[in-house]
Protein backbone atom coordinates (compact mmCIF):
# COMPACT_ATOMS: atom_id res chain seq x y z
CA UNK A 1 0.00 0.00 0.00
CA UNK A 2 1.19 3.71 -0.99
CA UNK A 3 -0.50 7.02 -1.11
CA UNK A 4 1.57 7.76 -4.18
CA UNK A 5 0.23 7.06 -7.27
CA UNK A 6 3.66 4.65 -8.65
CA UNK A 7 6.11 2.72 -6.76
CA UNK A 8 9.87 3.87 -6.79
CA UNK A 9 9.10 7.63 -7.21
CA UNK A 10 12.43 8.13 -6.35
CA UNK A 11 13.38 6.52 -9.46
CA UNK A 12 12.73 6.16 -12.66
CA UNK A 13 9.30 5.33 -14.41
CA UNK A 14 9.97 2.07 -16.08
CA UNK A 15 12.01 0.89 -12.81
CA UNK A 16 8.34 1.59 -10.40
CA UNK A 17 6.21 -0.43 -13.06
CA UNK A 18 9.26 -3.06 -12.82
CA UNK A 19 8.87 -2.81 -9.30
CA UNK A 20 4.70 -3.48 -9.75
CA UNK A 21 4.49 -6.23 -12.28
CA UNK A 22 7.46 -8.14 -9.79
CA UNK A 23 5.11 -8.06 -7.03
CA UNK A 24 1.86 -8.60 -8.60
CA UNK A 25 3.72 -11.78 -10.02
CA UNK A 26 4.54 -12.96 -6.50
CA UNK A 27 0.68 -12.49 -5.45
CA UNK A 28 1.08 -8.93 -4.07
CA UNK A 29 -2.50 -6.98 -3.44
CA UNK A 30 -0.78 -3.56 -4.35
CA UNK A 31 -3.01 -0.70 -3.21
CA UNK A 32 -1.63 2.66 -4.77
CA UNK A 33 -2.86 6.57 -3.49
CA UNK A 34 -4.19 4.47 -0.56
CA UNK A 35 -3.75 5.37 3.45
CA UNK A 36 -3.97 3.52 6.41
CA UNK A 37 -6.14 5.84 8.40
CA UNK A 38 -7.05 3.29 10.87
CA UNK A 39 -5.67 -0.20 12.87
CA UNK A 40 -8.02 -2.05 15.09
CA UNK A 41 -7.74 -5.71 16.78
CA UNK A 42 -8.09 -8.42 12.79
CA UNK A 43 -8.67 -5.10 10.96
CA UNK A 44 -7.50 -2.19 9.20
CA UNK A 45 -9.25 0.78 7.39
CA UNK A 46 -7.97 1.78 4.13
CA UNK A 47 -9.00 5.28 2.33
CA UNK A 48 -8.88 5.79 -1.18
CA UNK A 49 -10.07 9.29 -2.28
CA UNK A 50 -13.17 9.71 -0.59
CA UNK A 51 -14.15 6.13 -0.09
CA UNK A 52 -13.11 3.61 2.88
CA UNK A 53 -12.61 0.25 2.82
CA UNK A 54 -12.32 -2.10 6.18
CA UNK A 55 -9.98 -5.04 5.52
CA UNK A 56 -9.27 -8.12 7.97
CA UNK A 57 -5.39 -9.14 8.83
CA UNK A 58 -4.10 -11.24 11.42
CA UNK A 59 -0.71 -8.91 11.36
CA UNK A 60 -0.45 -4.99 9.77
CA UNK A 61 3.18 -3.39 9.65
CA UNK A 62 3.54 -0.07 9.14
CA UNK A 63 6.19 2.08 7.37
CA UNK A 64 5.29 5.49 7.40
CA UNK A 65 8.68 6.81 5.82
CA UNK A 66 11.25 8.78 7.41
CA UNK A 67 11.45 11.83 9.53
CA UNK A 68 13.33 13.86 11.98
CA UNK A 69 14.32 12.39 14.90
CA UNK A 70 13.05 14.68 17.97
CA UNK A 71 16.55 14.91 19.84
CA UNK A 72 17.79 16.83 16.80
CA UNK A 73 15.45 20.13 18.05
CA UNK A 74 17.15 20.16 20.99
CA UNK A 75 20.56 20.53 19.87
CA UNK A 76 21.02 24.36 19.28
CA UNK A 77 22.06 23.42 15.33
CA UNK A 78 20.86 25.37 12.27
CA UNK A 79 17.58 23.03 10.97
CA UNK A 80 15.72 22.89 7.72
CA UNK A 81 12.08 24.02 7.52
CA UNK A 82 11.16 20.00 7.57
CA UNK A 83 13.46 19.73 10.87
CA UNK A 84 17.07 17.94 9.27
CA UNK A 85 20.33 19.41 10.69
CA UNK A 86 21.27 22.31 8.17
CA UNK A 87 24.94 22.10 7.11
CA UNK A 88 27.14 22.94 4.07
CA UNK A 89 28.96 22.20 1.45
CA UNK A 90 32.07 21.11 3.83
CA UNK A 91 29.25 19.54 6.47
CA UNK A 92 29.71 22.12 8.95
CA UNK A 93 26.71 23.42 11.14
CA UNK A 94 27.86 26.93 11.17
CA UNK A 95 28.89 27.34 7.32
CA UNK A 96 28.95 31.15 7.17
CA UNK A 97 31.23 33.20 5.22
CA UNK A 98 33.13 33.82 8.58
CA UNK A 99 32.24 30.94 10.57
CA UNK A 100 31.58 31.40 13.87
CA UNK A 101 31.76 28.01 14.79
CA UNK A 102 33.90 26.25 12.51
CA UNK A 103 34.77 23.44 14.44
CA UNK A 104 31.30 22.06 14.17
CA UNK A 105 30.08 19.11 11.91
CA UNK A 106 26.99 17.11 11.15
CA UNK A 107 26.89 14.29 8.64
CA UNK A 108 24.67 11.23 7.86
CA UNK A 109 20.73 10.68 7.60
CA UNK A 110 19.96 13.29 10.09
CA UNK A 111 21.50 16.12 7.79
CA UNK A 112 21.05 18.11 4.76
CA UNK A 113 23.62 19.94 2.59
CA UNK A 114 22.52 23.19 1.77
CA UNK A 115 24.47 25.17 -0.63
CA UNK A 116 24.21 26.92 -4.11
CA UNK A 117 21.02 26.47 -5.62
CA UNK A 118 19.76 25.63 -1.99
CA UNK A 119 18.64 22.18 -0.67
CA UNK A 120 21.03 19.14 -2.61
CA UNK A 121 19.02 15.86 -2.81
CA UNK A 122 20.20 12.90 -0.90
CA UNK A 123 19.88 9.24 -1.39
CA UNK A 124 20.18 8.61 2.56
CA UNK A 125 21.99 5.24 2.11
CA UNK A 126 24.83 3.94 3.77
CA UNK A 127 27.72 4.97 1.33
CA UNK A 128 26.46 8.26 1.40
CA UNK A 129 27.28 8.81 4.95
CA UNK A 130 30.62 7.05 4.46
CA UNK A 131 31.55 9.89 1.84
CA UNK A 132 30.43 12.51 3.68
CA UNK A 133 32.30 10.68 7.12
CA UNK A 134 35.14 10.98 5.29
CA UNK A 135 34.76 14.60 4.61
CA UNK A 136 33.96 15.30 8.16
CA UNK A 137 37.30 13.50 9.34
CA UNK A 138 39.64 15.11 6.35
CA UNK A 139 37.99 19.01 7.70
CA UNK A 140 38.66 18.13 11.48
CA UNK A 141 42.04 17.22 10.77
CA UNK A 142 42.64 20.28 8.25
CA UNK A 143 41.64 22.19 11.38
CA UNK A 144 43.26 20.54 13.82
CA UNK A 145 46.74 21.92 12.11
CA UNK A 146 46.07 25.36 13.14
CA UNK A 147 45.83 27.31 16.72
CA UNK A 148 42.52 26.90 17.93
CA UNK A 149 41.54 30.56 17.42
CA UNK A 150 42.73 30.59 13.87
CA UNK A 151 44.79 33.72 14.05
CA UNK A 152 45.54 33.23 10.21
CA UNK A 153 41.61 32.68 9.53
CA UNK A 154 39.95 29.07 9.47
CA UNK A 155 41.12 27.41 6.69
CA UNK A 156 39.77 26.69 3.39
CA UNK A 157 38.10 22.93 4.12
CA UNK A 158 37.21 20.11 1.39
CA UNK A 159 33.57 20.12 0.32
CA UNK A 160 30.86 17.21 -0.23
CA UNK A 161 30.76 15.77 -3.50
CA UNK A 162 26.77 15.37 -4.61
CA UNK A 163 26.41 12.03 -6.63
CA UNK A 164 23.37 12.27 -7.93
CA UNK A 165 23.46 9.27 -9.94
CA UNK A 166 24.53 6.17 -8.49
CA UNK A 167 23.30 2.62 -8.56
CA UNK A 168 20.28 1.09 -6.50
CA UNK A 169 19.41 -2.24 -4.98
CA UNK A 170 15.78 -2.78 -4.62
CA UNK A 171 14.52 -6.00 -3.21
CA UNK A 172 11.17 -7.14 -4.36
CA UNK A 173 10.45 -10.11 -2.29
CA UNK A 174 11.78 -13.33 -4.53
CA UNK A 175 13.39 -10.81 -6.58
CA UNK A 176 15.61 -8.13 -6.87
CA UNK A 177 16.92 -5.20 -9.34
CA UNK A 178 20.21 -3.20 -9.95
CA UNK A 179 18.95 -0.04 -10.75
CA UNK A 180 21.29 2.61 -12.72
CA UNK A 181 19.23 5.91 -13.91
CA UNK A 182 16.74 4.48 -16.35
CA UNK A 183 18.93 1.46 -16.96
CA UNK A 184 18.23 -1.95 -14.44
CA UNK A 185 19.23 -5.51 -14.16
CA UNK A 186 16.95 -7.79 -12.85
CA UNK A 187 19.17 -11.01 -11.85
CA UNK A 188 17.91 -12.24 -9.08
CA UNK A 189 20.32 -14.61 -8.10
CA UNK A 190 23.42 -12.74 -8.94
CA UNK A 191 21.70 -9.57 -6.88
CA UNK A 192 20.97 -11.14 -4.06
CA UNK A 193 24.23 -12.75 -3.76
CA UNK A 194 25.76 -9.20 -4.33
CA UNK A 195 23.98 -7.34 -1.83
CA UNK A 196 24.11 -10.24 0.65
CA UNK A 197 28.07 -10.04 -0.03
CA UNK A 198 28.06 -5.90 0.01
CA UNK A 199 26.68 -6.03 3.68
CA UNK A 200 28.98 -8.62 4.87
CA UNK A 201 32.03 -6.18 3.89
CA UNK A 202 30.19 -3.13 5.74
CA UNK A 203 29.47 -5.65 8.61
CA UNK A 204 33.20 -6.74 8.69
CA UNK A 205 34.76 -3.00 7.68
CA UNK A 206 33.12 -1.96 10.98
CA UNK A 207 32.11 -3.74 13.53
CA UNK A 208 33.77 -2.61 17.26
CA UNK A 209 37.16 -2.91 17.14
CA UNK A 210 38.57 -4.42 20.82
Amino acid sequence: MSSGSRLLPELAVGVGRKAERALVAQGVDLRLQTRLVEAGQGQVVLRSGDRTEPLSCGLAMWAGGIQPAAVLEGLGLPRTDAGWLAVGPTMQCFATARPTRPDVFACGDAVRVVGGQGQWPTMQRAIECIWQAKVVAKNIARLAEHAPDYPDGVPSLLPHVLRPRFAYGVSLGARSLVVYGAARLDLPGINTWFRRWLMRQYFARYAPRS
